[in-house]
């Protein structure tokens, strides 16, 4: 059996002392990054609420939009009503079907461009709402990596 010697002794503490420096350089980039990942999911938190504000007043203007939209239809309905009246009497009012006529092709083309709105809003909406489901998968991962940075901390204590 070797003959321990004080010299060793002192190379095996000095091992140990130089490892528990490095453990506690590592335990101090471990509380900076947990700081960073608190910041990070702070803002997200902001962003997230920001979105959200976005989107019900995204859905606020898409209800107005599809109010406007009822009233445009109930006065397309309308019109068509009064085509078919003046059709009866076309011998007699040609002039005021070709400019009623005009009107209802002006009707249909605000109409079109009413419903290219509502299909760009929705299709804003629909990318708001993917992106705060990315939001929320990145807050998850966010907060999976916390627990094990916390895990890994604990488990650093216990091992001192």
């Amino acid at each position: 059996m070797a003959e321990v010697t004080n010299e060793t002794l002192l190379t095996a503490i000095k091992e140990l002392s130089g490892e528990v420096l490095s453990m506690k350089a590592e335990m101090k980039e471990m509380k900076a990054d947990i700081a960073g990942l608190k910041q990070d999911v702070a803002e997200l938190k902001q962003d997230v609420a920001v979105l959200k504000q976005d989107v019900a007043s995204l859905k606020s203007e898409m209800a107005e939009v599809k109010q406007d939209i009822a009233v445009l239809k109930q006065d397309v309905a309308g019109l068509k009503q009064d085509v078919a009246v003046l059709k009866q009497d076309v011998a007699e009012l040609k002039q005021d079907v070709a400019v009623l006529k005009q009107d209802v092709a002006s009707l249909k083309s605000e109409m079109a461009e009413v419903k290219q709105d509502i299909a760009g809003m929705k299709k804003d909406l629909d990318n708001l709402d993917n992106y705060y489901a990315r939001l929320d998968d990145k807050m998850d991962v966010l907060f999976e990596d916390l627990i094990n940075v916390k895990t890994d901390i604990r488990h650093l204590k216990k091992a001192r």
